[in-house]
């Protein structure tokens, strides 16, 4: 087998079972049908994983640095963080079942850490993805001197927003409740993101942005 013959059944590999895994989860997985689905054999599966927790995680890692480098690519012909924002959301919703596994990632237990080169690769790069890209049109857009504190306190409130919509949104029981609510429609929650981020970075430009006023000062 040729060295491009070896990535394009790793890659096929990842991306059955991302499908598989954001279907059934971890536990309702297993490698004979992840090795199935992917026309390979079991061995196969373990000479480029070595066992199934660490194919779980290499799946995550491909689809964190996939959104990494989508959003990277937006932050650069996009100006405005708020439309940035709206196209990370419209970005995410390109591929649910990512959103899917990674929800499903945060609230299962259960699932053994990564081992060897992948975990040191994944260590390296824990965080949302993405949230450097923000950080940088943010700062390009304020118009006043603002602390690194301040900037990310916007990316995390902007991030939290948008991975709660997209995670909302990518989930099949959702579909139901738009039925009764037909106004959480896309465009809808792209709407409610948009002004989120607007009022965000409204505060952030104020005169006590955040990082000068104590909580007690709020009260």
């Amino acid at each position: 087998m040729t060295h491009a013959e070896k990535v394009e059944t790793k890659e096929r590999i990842m991306e059955v079972a991302s499908e598989l895994f954001s279907i059934y989860g971890y536990v309702g997985t297993s490698v004979r049908e992840i090795a199935a689905k992917s026309n390979v054999n079991i061995a196969s599966i373990n000479y480029h994983f070595g066992n199934k927790h660490n194919l779980y995680w290499a799946t995550v890692d491909r689809k964190q640095k996939w959104l990494d480098e989508g959003i990277r690519q937006l932050s650069e012909t996009t100006e405005d963080v708020a439309e940035l924002t709206v196209k990370a959301y419209q970005f995410l919703m390109q591929d649910q079942a990512a959103v899917r596994t990674t929800l499903k990632m945060l609230l299962t237990d259960g699932v053994p850490d990564p081992e060897g080169a992948l975990r040191e690769e994944m260590m390296s790069t824990m965080g949302p993805p993405g949230t450097q890209h923000f950080a940088k049109v943010i700062s390009r857009q304020i118009s006043k001197d603002v602390s690194s504190e301040t900037v990310m306190w916007g990316v995390k409130c902007i991030f939290s927003a948008l991975v709660h919509w997209a995670m909302m949104c990518s989930s099949c029981k959702f579909e139901l409740m738009k039925q009764k609510m037909p106004e959480l429609n896309g465009e809808s929650v792209e709407k409610i993101l948009y002004h989120h981020t607007r009022a965000i970075m409204t505060y952030m430009e104020s005169e006590k942005p955040f990082g000068t006023t104590s909580y007690t000062d709020l009260a």
